[in-house]
C-alpha cells in the first residue's frame, strides 16, 4: 500500500513540475502572425501529424522529467551561487539545459524540426 502511495506522489510531483514549467514559460500570441501561420499544413501534413502525435508528447514528457532533475540537482548547485555570487552560474546553466531548451523547442511551428 505504501509503495503505491509513493508512486502516486512522485507522479503528481512530476505533473506539477511539468505544468509549472509550461505555464511559467507561456508566451503571449504574436501580433504579426495568425493562427493559420502557426498550423498551416502546406505540403507537409505527415510531418505535422508526426510532430503532433509523437514528438510533442515526448517533448512535454522531457520537460516534466527535466523539471524533476532540475529540482533534484538545485540543492547541489546553490552553494556555487552563494559562493560566487554570480547570477548566471551553474544553476542558470542547469535551468537552461533541463527546462529552457525543451520549452523553446515546443514553441516552434508544427511540423518544423529545425
Amino acid at each position: 500500500m505504501g509503495r503505491f502511495r509513493i508512486r502516486r506522489v512522485v507522479i503528481r510531483g512530476l505533473l506539477v513540475v511539468g505544468t509549472v514549467g509550461l505555464v511559467g514559460h507561456a508566451s503571449p500570441a504574436r501580433a504579426d502572425g495568425t493562427v493559420d501561420d502557426l498550423i498551416s499544413l502546406g505540403s507537409r501534413p505527415l510531418a505535422v501529424a508526426v510532430d503532433l502525435a509523437v514528438v510533442r508528447p515526448f517533448s512535454i514528457l522531457r520537460i516534466g522529467i527535466g523539471g524533476a532533475f532540475f529540482v533534484l540537482s538545485s540543492p547541489f548547485l546553490l552553494p556555487d551561487l552563494v559562493v560566487s555570487g554570480a547570477r548566471h552560474g551553474k544553476l542558470a546553466e542547469s535551468y537552461e539545459f533541463y527546462l529552457g531548451e525543451p520549452v523553446e523547442y515546443l514553441k516552434r511551428p508544427l511540423g518544423e524540426f529545425d
